[in-house]
């Protein structure tokens, strides 16, 4: 039997058990709690998502977390459950990741869960009270339980990973343990926080893929910098000379006022006659080297860009970026040659297969973008929890996992498509319009370029899925990660303004009656800028 279940996809798992539970009940044996043919096969079945699961994460297997599969040790349990517990904790305290599968067959609950049977060890992490009105699944005394959730039902099981959503969930449980609130409550997890680098890889990938540039905000020391750099290392190889070619780091400085420091100036005290010479800079050689070479991808990574104003250095460059029109360098028709050697054209065509990546600190000595910059960006907000603080500690980081040439052919296939774009895939604009309608009465509504940006997120994200560069999930989960990257971060304001607009989205980013999925990232974002709003009367995205 285990071998046959070993062949069986993990939906078709899931039905396997529904179809035994249908069956152990009808046999009239459930009250009585015999383990007949049918429970064991459901016994096995369970079991074999629990190794599913445990592959799927050896480094928390290795730190102690273990599979716990709630299958009944007597009379078989109503609400059969698989968990990923940490080290050394019980399935009957604490806050862990947990699915819930409802007996019936109708799906199952996923998420963080906080224990029905000893609330005093996990006091102070909110759950959310369901209305009943508002279940799609039901899943009992756990329906209340969890403190953030995705509803799957039996339809929507071929397009959840059940495996993949129980890790993420004991990650957010792990968040929820880790991360107390100034409030007195434990701070829903950031939607952004991530637990390993090979997750912050499948983001910026994504991202970039989608749009060729990204922000990464958040914190000093949380790893942004080492992570823009480990995904350009990734899709460039492993040559050293390569690297050096098609990757440039450039520390913005507070003092930079105008596009000179960035992209350099013609020098009127040249030696050799006034304005017969170009000062470049590494921006500039780097956008000469990959309009020479537009089958390989070259980055430019901007570490600390808010340093100074953004819109003094940068407004010509993103400008350019966003036409794909020539950035213009100087006013001499003839090229001007730099200080080594290279020739400085007047115009430099805008080369398609250029990757930026800025890195933001927020605090008292840097500065807030404005919403030009923010609308042309996808954004990745970093938090680091203790568990990843801790672990570090201990063991080494592995890093990015470098891709082969096939791979970054099949990656710059993706990210500079030569014919026309596929549409996007079916619903997406639907839930685009759910969150557009919340927006439309105040000044954070979003237009054309949003709206295409994260439609084009979706259709590239499943294109990487079906190349193999990235997993595979539902359409809502990747509209989730457009709207919170694309969407959310431009919104900030004083109490009394965005109060409600805050509350309105937490409404829209729930699981409706009407079917509507869930935005659990975004959901869970927004909540904790409610809680921020409470406690300071002012928020922004990046905090």
């Amino acid at each position: 039997m285990a071998t046959d279940l070993e062949a069986l996809s993990t939906p078709e798992l899931l039905d396997a058990i529904w179809a035994g539970i249908k069956r152990y009940k009808e046999s009239g044996e459930w009250k009585s709690g015999k383990i007949t043919a049918d429970r064991q096969m459901v016994h096995e079945a369970m079991d074999e998502i629990g190794v599913r699961i445990e592959k799927g994460c050896p480094e928390l297997i290795q730190q102690g977390y273990e599979i716990k599969v709630g299958k009944g040790v007597g009379r078989f349990p109503k609400i059969p459950w698989i968990s990923l517990l940490p080290p050394n904790q019980k399935a009957a305290s604490g806050v862990y990741g947990v699915a819930c599968i409802n007996g019936d067959g109708d799906g199952y609950v996923v998420g963080p869960i906080t224990s029905v049977t000893d609330k005093e060890i996990s006091r102070g992490i909110k759950t959310i009270k369901r209305p009943k009105s508002e279940i799609r699944v039901d899943v009992g005394d756990y329906n209340d339980a969890y403190a953030s959730f995705k509803e799957v039902t039996r339809a929507e099981v071929p397009e959840n990973d059940i495996v993949q959503l129980i890790i993420k969930a004991a990650m957010e449980a792990d968040r929820l343990r880790s991360t107390p609130s100034p409030l007195g409550e434990t701070e829903t997890p950031s939607s952004i926080e991530r637990h390993s680098e090979q997750d912050h890889a499948e983001l910026l990938l994504c991202a970039l893929a989608a749009k060729p540039f990204v922000i990464l905000a958040g914190g000093t020391g949380t790893g942004k910098t080492r992570s823009a750099i480990g995904i350009a290392e990734a899709l460039v190889g492993t040559d050293e000379k390569a690297r050096k070619n098609q990757i440039v780091v450039v520390s913005v400085q507070a003092d930079w006022t105008d596009k000179r420091s960035l992209l350099g100036y013609r020098n009127m005290l040249s030696a050799n006659g006034a304005g017969s010479t170009y000062v470049s800079s590494e921006a500039v050689r780097l956008m000469l080297r990959a309009n020479a070479d537009k089958t390989k991808p070259f980055f430019l990574i901007l570490d600390e860009m808010n340093l100074s104003y953004v819109e003094r250095y940068f407004a010509d460059f993103l400008s350019s970026m966003e036409s794909k029109k020539p950035l213009r360098l100087h006013d001499r028709e003839e090229p001007l040659k730099d200080e080594g050697g290279n020739l400085i054209p007047q115009e430099i065509d805008w080369p398609r297969n250029l990757f930026v990546i800025g890195t933001v600190n927020i605090d008292e000595t840097t500065y807030q973008f404005s919403p030009k910059v923010l609308d042309r960006a996808h954004v990745i907000e970093f938090k680091v929890s203790w568990n990843q603080i801790e672990t570090g500690f201990v063991r080494k980081e592995q890093g990015f996992r470098k891709m082969s040439q096939d791979e970054i052919t099949k990656f710059m296939s993706i990210a500079c498509p030569s014919g026309e774009e596929a549409l996007p895939p079916e619903g997406a604009l639907a839930i685009l319009k759910r969150i557009h309608g919340k927006l439309a009465e105040s000044r954070f509504e979003f237009s054309h370029r949003t709206a295409h940006e994260c439609a084009r997120y979706a259709t590239v994200r499943k294109q990487l899925s079906e190349a193999s560069l990235s997993r595979s999930e539902s359409l809502p989960e990747t509209m989730d990660t457009a709207i919170l990257q694309k969407v959310l971060p431009k919104l900030n304001g004083a109490q009394s303004a965005i109060e409600p607009l805050i509350n309105s989205l937490l409404e829209a980013t729930q699981a409706g009656a009407d079917g509507a999925q869930e935005l659990s990232r975004s959901h869970a974002k927004l909540l904790q800028m409610q809680r921020a709003l409470e406690r300071d009367q002012f928020i922004s995205f990046i905090q």
